[in-house]
């Protein structure tokens, strides 16, 4: 696991970190944020699944019809784990996709 951003920006291998270092908050909803070195060894996901690329993604954007209705209806409606106002999410298909947070190369 990786904490700090100074090494995050540096690293050139697989790693992963946790949302606002917090562990005890954050990953049992939120999982871990993989770096693209650990995404690009292509182990992350069991046997038989596998990290969609970019046409897989487009592929499911054209199944939900509109790129700009696509994610709400994947995303968990209501505000235990998003902010307001939220709108647009209806999980139409019961998917109940979660903010997942993001890491920079900043502090």
């Amino acid at each position: 696991m990786v904490s700090a951003s100074a090494e995050r920006s540096n690293f050139n291998t697989a790693a992963y970190c946790i949302y606002n270092n917090d562990p005890n908050t954050f990953i049992n909803t939120y999982g871990l944020l993989y770096n693209w070195y650990a995404v690009n060894k292509g182990n992350l996901c069991p046997v038989g699944w596998h990290v969609p690329d970019d046409n897989e993604w487009i592929d499911l954007i054209n199944y939900l019809e509109c790129i700009d209705k696509a994610g709400g209806k994947l995303k968990e409606s209501g505000y235990l784990h998003w902010i307001t106002p939220n709108t647009r999410a209806v999980d139409e298909y019961g998917f109940s996709a979660l903010p997942a947070g993001w890491r920079s190369n900043r502090k």
